[in-house]
């Protein structure tokens, strides 16, 4: 049995694919070169066929003759002969082919099944003596690493038209459920994907097709039993067992159709969708309905339930008149209201605007200052909310839960909260001691952040310092103080604070502390956050975290794409756009853009694409940003764009840190000084922050003490970092001043000559490279390397569509580059213009969205 793969490109046949599954291949044929039969068991979906296809042709290259169940009868007796074959195909006459075949020539055979369904009669082979010894080998849904050698085997036949990134991998992974087919499928929706920027990636009619073909081969009566759980998606298993049969749960579960992920009832998007069309749509049934009932009660007598499970029952009170009739009115109201601050505290203010619009039209009587404030989607008013609480007007809040509802609200990580302060002294007196205590830890944690907006640095990191470390300090609390810390040792420029910071951070995550109620879900949440103004800090202190606070993200990337929380995946896809950054990775950076802007509906998506959508040379809005965060992004502008320009780009992004004490400030103006021959280098209290050698700030104090000392190495590795950075003035200086120190040392000599060598290649390839871009010119091609289509760059700019293609047709020319090749991290490179380029269009700067 000979299978031929795809035609390649040049006519020639390609070897089947292996779908991710080469080492369950390679695992097959070491058993068979050990005698052993094998039956490879796995649900419809899994890769059977394809598994069956690249199996046969590597065996045949392993030296087998592979032949149907019906060339059994005429295989030659001169070589090995392996069937190859599912276990439906095998008639009784096979088998005793198979059986003689066996007494004149090595034969093995390689059969794939269906595993035994509960609701089926056994096959009539599975009892056959040589069926049953043969050795089992099961094949589930893929791996991640499984699925990035399937992302890999596609590229490698040239079936995707561009390289697919780490994130865009993780995607696939997790929208697949690990069902090779599907995630095929998935890869060519990115690949769409790329012609429609705006919104999630749309699932195709190919990949709900191959969803359908999953479902469609469950028994019925598993099949309705998943088209009944679609209204409890993200509502714990354990709940679900108290109302669903537990034996038909456990079978559905093995069938790979829903997962159990934290303990909460997943199921991919694409399998929703085939399930709905299957279904006619979602209905929510007498079962799933006495679950919701639970979620109800649950929620309204404080009993404990999860972040999803409030929002799926809000969603629900909603959706269904019959679970109405079955709640009291005070339960559907504090099933709302604790639907809304969940909303609220995850970031989606849409959400919860609809439910206190939805509050204040069923319950008149209950409207405050309080659901006014969500209904607009506003920010939080803590001032006005203080008075209400100091005034016992609770409207709005879910009684009991006032603590749940303190943690619900967006208390900022760094940056000013008129009224916070008061708000939280007006609640602490209406707690019961324990969350009093913790509530104390954290009004600390609120006074160190308002004293860093300050520029208290001082204050800051000592009131932070009270707080960090102790066992029973409330993890809300811990995780801002270590925000602050973070914050402080970036202006400080205080590398070996922010070091341990980040393992204290990571020793915190690996206690994973739980807290009661809804309290768990936000304290993921605020250690995610806590987590981006970490990774801020160490970007802006030219520094690289540590790889296992980056393996913590990547979980939490992967757990926000499979609970399929927007606001949840932004925090970590933030910190990976800060990695990418870091290390000049841009496709990784083009990409994590394009997924922030796909979910960046909610205020932290926003506040990152303004940010992203300004020139990079545009000053900041102090209205929109804490005093920190502009420091951090100024500093990474200057580290990342003005010191890989020309020295007065460097200065010039430098006096725009406001941080007028800051080390890096200092530093970098004493370089440029330094290196231009106008002052001599420093000294003083410019080198006083703890760095390390081998960053960017490290190598400009290199260079200040190297010149100052006289001695060469320092200014040697310097001129490394730079050359490594991509900055070539900076690194062409330090090698003009090695040399001037080296005096008659011949190896320091050569060593310099190979430097400049390797910095002249980097600077020929740059001569083609353009003449600067004009603001505007930039500002479309960033867009355009972001992904965004010509009309919606237009919309956003406020010009014509002609308009925008003439900018992008004289920004290709000047970059002699397609629009295709347009990257983000080249065009962040890219000195800006000349502070007098006149903008030809002139007109209004679009404002970014509140």
């Amino acid at each position: 049995m000979r299978t031929s793969g795809a035609m390649g490109s040049g006519g020639t046949p390609q070897t089947p694919p292996a779908l991710g599954r080469s080492a369950t291949i390679d695992g097959i044929l070491a058993l068979l070169r050990a005698r052993q039969d094998v039956v490879v068991d796995g649900e419809v979906g899994l890769g059977q066929e394809s598994l069956r296809a690249a199996l046969a042709t590597a065996a045949e290259n392993d030296g087998w003759r592979v032949v149907a169940p019906d060339g059994l009868a005429g295989a030659p007796l001169t070589t090995r002969v392996l069937l190859l074959a599912d276990l439906d195909e095998i008639e009784g006459s096979h088998l005793r082919d198979l059986t003689a075949l066996r007494l004149r020539t090595p034969t093995r055979f390689v059969l794939t099944r269906r595993p035994l369904q509960p609701f089926a009669a056994a096959t009539r082979h599975d009892s056959n003596p040589a069926i049953a010894g043969a050795v089992r080998v099961d094949i589930r849904p893929l791996t991640l690493s499984e699925s990035d050698q399937l992302v890999d085997e596609q590229l490698a036949r040239g079936a995707l038209p561009r390289d697919v990134s780490g994130v865009e991998r993780r995607w696939v992974w997790v929208t697949s459920g690990g069902f090779p087919r599907i995630a095929l499928s998935l890869l060519h929706d990115l690949m769409h994907a790329d012609e429609t920027p705006v919104g999630p990636v749309a699932l195709s009619r190919a990949t709900v097709v191959e969803a359908s073909a999953v479902i469609s081969a469950l028994p019925s009566v598993l099949r309705e039993l998943a088209e009944s759980l679609l209204p409890l998606i993200g509502v714990g298993v354990t709940r679900l067992q108290h109302s669903f049969d537990q034996a038909e749960l456990s079978l559905l579960f093995e069938s790979f159709v829903v997962r159990r992920h934290e303990d909460a009832l997943r199921i991919p998007a694409p399998i929703q969708a085939a399930l709905r069309l299957h279904a006619g749509g979602t209905r929510i049934g007498a079962r799933a309905r006495e679950v919701l009932v639970d979620i109800c009660t649950a929620i309204a007598v404080d009993a404990g339930c999860s972040e999803s499970e409030v929002a799926v029952a809000a969603a629900a009170i909603i959706a269904d008149p019959e679970l109405r009739a079955l709640l009291t009115d005070e339960t559907q109201r504090s099933v709302m209201s604790a639907g809304m601050w969940a909303a609220r505290r995850r970031g989606d203010t849409t959400a919860a605007a609809a439910l206190a619009r939805r509050l204040m039209t069923v319950f008149p009587d209950q409207e405050s200052e309080v659901l006014r404030v969500a209904a607009r989607g506003a920010r939080d008013d803590f001032a006005g909310y203080a008075r209400e609480v100091a005034a016992d007007d609770f409207a709005g809040v879910p009684p009991p839960g006032l603590w749940a509802w303190v943690m619900s609200m967006r208390f900022p990580m760094t940056g000013a909260a008129d009224g916070l302060l008061d708000l939280l002294g007006a609640v602490r007196d209406r707690l019961p001691s324990d969350e009093a205590r913790r509530l104390d830890a954290l009004v600390v944690a609120i006074r160190s952040v308002a004293a860093l907006e300050a520029g208290d640095v001082g204050t800051a990191v000592s009131l932070a310092a009270q707080i960090c470390g102790g066992a029973d300090t409330d993890v809300f609390a811990q995780f801002r103080a270590l925000a602050v810390r973070a914050a402080v040792a970036s202006i400080r420029l205080n590398h070996a604070e922010l070091s341990r910071v980040d393992a204290e951070f990571v020793a915190l995550l690996r206690r994973r502390d739980q807290v009661p109620g809804l309290t768990d879900a936000f304290a993921r949440r605020t250690a995610a956050n806590a987590a981006l103004v970490i990774a801020l800090a160490f970007t802006g202190a030219g520094l690289q975290r540590s790889a296992e606070a980056r393996a913590f993200e990547d979980t939490w990337l992967t757990e926000a794409m499979i609970v399929g929380d927007a606001t949840r995946l932004l925090p970590p896809l933030v910190t990976r756009l800060l990695s990418a950054v870091h290390d000049g990775d841009s496709r990784e950076l083009q990409t994590v853009t394009a997924f922030i802007r796909r979910h960046g509906a909610s205020e932290l998506g926003v506040q990152v694409l303004a940010i992203l959508d300004r020139d990079p040379h545009a000053p900041l809005e102090r209205a929109r940003m804490s005093r920190f965060m502009r420091f951090a992004v100024s500093a990474m502008r200057a580290i990342g764009v003005g010191l890989r320009a020309t020295m007065g780009e460097f200065a010039e992004s430098l006096r725009a840190i406001e941080e007028q004490r800051s080390p890096l400030l200092r530093l970098g103006l004493d370089f440029v000084a330094a290196a231009s021959g106008v002052a001599v280098a420093a000294t003083g209290p410019a080198l006083d922050a703890e760095i390390e050698e081998h960053t960017v700030p490290g190598a400009l104090a290199g260079y200040l003490a190297g010149v100052a000392a006289a001695d060469p190495t320092p200014v040697l590795r310097a001129a490394a970092v730079f050359i490594e950075a991509g900055a070539a003035q900076p690194a062409a200086s330090a090698l003009e001043a090695a040399l001037l120190l080296t005096g008659d040392d011949a190896e320091l000599s050569e060593e310099i000559r190979a430097m400049r060598q390797t910095l002249g290649a980097a600077s020929d390839a740059a001569e083609h490279s353009p003449q600067a871009l004009t603001a505007r010119e930039r500002q479309v091609a960033l867009l355009a390397a972001q992904g965004m289509r010509n009309r919606d760059i237009a919309r956003r700019l406020y010009l014509s569509v002609r308009t925008v293609e003439s900018h992008l047709y004289r920004a290709k020319r000047k970059l002699l580059i397609p629009r295709e090749s347009l990257q983000l991290a080249t065009l962040l490179q890219e000195p800006g213009p000349p502070t007098d380029a006149a903008d030809p269009e002139g007109g209004p700067e679009p404002v970014p969205e509140a």
